[in-house]
């Protein structure tokens, strides 16, 4: 079997390709979320021209549960982009290592045929922890080992020797088997 050679390069291809996927939840949950807060207004709006008391206090009380929602949300999503613009730039800027490290663990965060979490599959390293397989495609520059985050999973096997990408924080950032890569310095 050929591998593929792993170059700084086509880390930053794969980082970019991975966080652009990542910055859409952000868009859409705070848009989804606007809509009833619109239809709340209008509701106002209509009870207090029909002089509807209670039913004036009913939606001020939802809306303003609603607002408080909203606010908790944007702040979680702006938390997520300041995260994910932080990593973006450590990719950019060249300030990552790439290190090996052993697999000696895998996990599958799976609950029937739903995910728990939006990354339903874990690596853990013996010396650098847990790393959430992104969902989606991973390994994307690559032409021949472009492959999701269950085959990723799949490929992975405890004892095997893994390229980690890492911060200066020593979080996990990627992680490229090297039954399949093989790092050009």
């Amino acid at each position: 079997m050929t591998k593929d050679i792993l170059t700084r390069e086509k880390i930053k291809q794969d980082y970019n390709h991975n966080s652009f996927r990542d910055t859409i939840p952000l868009i859409i949950i705070p848009t989804v979320l606007l809509l009833p807060i619109v239809g709340l207004i209008v509701a106002i709006l209509s009870f207090e021209k029909n002089n509807d008391m209670i039913g004036y206090l009913l939606v001020c009380f939802l809306g303003l549960f609603l607002i408080l929602l909203l606010l908790l949300v944007a702040a979680l999503c702006i938390a997520s982009f300041i995260k994910a613009r932080k990593n973006y730039r450590t990719i950019e800027n060249d300030e990552f290592e790439v290190i090996s490290d052993r697999l000696i663990d895998t996990e599958e965060k799976r609950v029937g045929s739903r995910s728990r979490l939006g990354e339903p599959y874990a690596l853990e390293f013996s010396s650098y922890g847990n790393y959430a397989i992104p969902s989606g495609e991973n390994y994307s520059s690559s032409e021949q080992y472009a492959m999701s985050d269950q085959g990723v999973f799949c490929n992975a096997k405890v004892g095997d020797t893994f390229y980690l990408v890492v911060d200066k924080n020593r979080r996990i950032l990627l992680a490229y088997s090297t039954k399949f890569f093989e790092l050009q310095e």
